[in-house]
């Protein structure tokens, strides 16, 4: 950081927005030297000048802004950035014309990823495959890099929300050197990710204080449709269609955020249990693991998300009064299986919460605890799905007297191997 009269070390942009929003980027292997009055970057060998980037980020946006916790402000931001991030997308037309989609129509797509952004990836997996017909690999990042074997690939898509992840930029470094062209998907402008990619598209989350990823989830998460939507329109205008919808998310998000009782008197349940399981069925498989990660990083409860017909392979043994499993429910062609699933579920006593759609009767008759979601386009559930597990697991981190912000062991950025 270049402040006035004074330069600044650290690891996140966010932790020097109270000083200055003038930085300066390190590339590997750099070496930085500061004193009260200079600083000194050494680059293969010789000094260089800097190149000093503003950051659009204010100190406003960094501060708690009255709520009691970074997490529940930047949980309860998210209208906004999913506006703000659909108005900076690329339009479809620029989209649908770029070397970009016609390179992965042709030979596929990888996809890497860490954390929440893995289970972003693992949403737009299915997004991509079923509306783009277009194969994709998913790879983690961590495992990737010591895959001796590189397969082919000419596209490959990287998400990591601070653009700082070790993991991601030996990944992208490895796939550059092997001829790959590589887009990066991160909420940080001038982030290394940002200057390896050969292309950049910025989610618009703003900074995210609090450990748990939140907004910066649900913005990687709009980008996703939006890139799928957008290269599907001109094969198919339902698409553009999905597109204007989109815009409507905004407000449904809104609306649970407004009135969520229900969410907290499941939350005072799953806090008194050491276990909890996770559910889902296609699309929604991801967010099942997406929220299991959210509760066991903030509350210290064991938590495992799964593909619901997958409980059958194992876990079962594991289920019983104290164990709760909260499920993910669409009306889609995953529906009845849902249903018998929980029904198998029920038979063994555990304590079922179940997420689906208001005034579903069935699940009314299953389900110890009901969540509703508003009613709208069930395409876009995975993103109502997570902001309900959010701010479940943010409640029984409360409970608890958790550390919510600042969670035992974790960092936001993690910066090495």
């Amino acid at each position: 950081g270049v402040g006035d009269g004074e330069y600044l070390v650290a690891s996140d942009v966010p932790a020097i927005l109270g000083y200055t929003n003038r930085v300066i980027y390190l590339d590997e292997g750099d070496i930085g030297t500061i004193s009260p009055d200079s600083l000194k970057i050494r680059r293969n060998g010789g000094y260089i000048v800097p190149l000093v980037e503003k950051v659009n980020w204010t100190q406003d946006e960094s501060q708690k802004a009255g709520y009691s916790h970074y997490m529940l402000k930047e949980i309860h931001e998210q209208p906004r950035v999913i506006q703000n991030t659909l108005i900076n997308m690329p339009l479809p037309e620029s989209f649908n014309k770029s070397e970009i989609l016609e390179q992965s129509r042709k030979t596929g797509i990888l996809f890497l990823a860490c954390g929440s952004s893995y289970h972003a990836a693992l949403t737009a997996r299915y997004l991509v495959e079923e509306h783009l017909n277009i194969p994709v690999r998913l790879e983690i990042a961590s495992e990737f890099n010591y895959m001796h074997r590189l397969l082919p690939c000419k596209l490959a898509v990287v998400l990591t929300q601070s653009g700082e992840t070790a993991d991601v930029l030996r990944a992208m470094r490895r796939l550059k050197q092997a001829g790959c062209m590589v887009v990066a998907i991160t909420n940080v402008a001038g982030s290394t990710a940002a200057r390896l990619a050969d292309h950049t598209i910025y989610t618009q989350a703003g900074p995210e204080i609090g450990v748990a990823a939140t907004k910066s989830f649900i913005a990687q998460l709009i980008v996703l449709y939006a890139l799928c939507f957008a290269g599907a329109s001109a094969a198919n205008i339902r698409y553009q269609d999905y597109l204007s919808t989109m815009r409507l998310l905004p407000s449904v998000v809104q609306s649970i955020l407004g009135s969520h009782q229900n969410i907290k008197d499941a939350a005072v349940e799953v806090a008194k249990s050491k276990s909890a399981f996770f559910i889902g069925r296609g699309i929604n498989y991801p967010i099942a693991l997406e929220g299991a990660l959210k509760l066991k990083e903030i509350s210290y409860i064991h938590a495992e998300g799964y593909a619901a017909g997958e409980l059958k392979h194992g876990p079962f043994a594991l289920l019983s009064p104290e164990t709760p499993v909260l499920a993910l429910v669409s009306r889609d062609q995953t529906y009845e299986a849902m249903l018998t699933g929980l029904r198998e579920i029920k038979v063994r006593r555990a304590p079922l919460i179940v997420i689906g759609g208001a005034g579903d009767e069935q699940l009314g008759q299953l389900a110890d605890w009901v969540i509703s979601l508003p009613s709208f386009n069930r395409l876009f559930n995975p993103i109502l799905f997570t902001v309900v597990l959010q701010l479940l697991a943010y409640y029984v981190a409360l409970e608890l007297g958790c550390s919510i912000d600042t969670p035992r062991n974790l960092a936001k950025s993690v910066t090495v191997e």
